[in-house]
């Protein structure tokens, strides 16, 4: 199970922060946002179904990011154990954007009936 997950805003100013975050355990490290905004913003990789995800190692912890578009310009990351593998929580990290999106004025405080309502089940 994930150990926790993190959204990074975009801010034309200042460049990536970290706007909200739930962790069940663990930190984040600090150079997260910096460290996905890089991988994601030159490339914008998208894979076959048209879905912009980075999949990195930061440290003991594996990373699964997804982007939410220029319009949004969010990213969500999600914190996993070494051991775990990203690929089986693509599907659930899109269905967190679609609700992070939909309710973007007050998701933050939100998110851990997020995380319980997605990753829990």
């Amino acid at each position: 199970m994930p150990l926790g997950l993190v959204i990074i805003k975009w801010d034309n100013k200042i460049g990536g922060m970290v706007e909200a975050r739930y962790l069940r355990r663990g930190w984040i490290p600090p150079a997260l946002p910096t460290t996905l905004l890089s991988m994601h913003f030159p490339t914008m990789k998208v894979d076959q179904n048209g879905v912009d995800f980075v999949k990195t190692k930061i440290g003991a912890l594996r990373v699964l990011s997804y982007f939410t578009g220029v319009k949004t310009k969010r990213t969500i990351a999600l914190i996993l154990e070494e051991s775990e593998n990203p690929d089986l929580y693509k599907e659930k990290l899109i269905q967190l954007a679609e609700k992070v999106n939909s309710e973007i004025e007050d998701y933050t405080c939100k998110l851990p009936k997020y995380y319980s309502e997605i990753f829990e089940k």
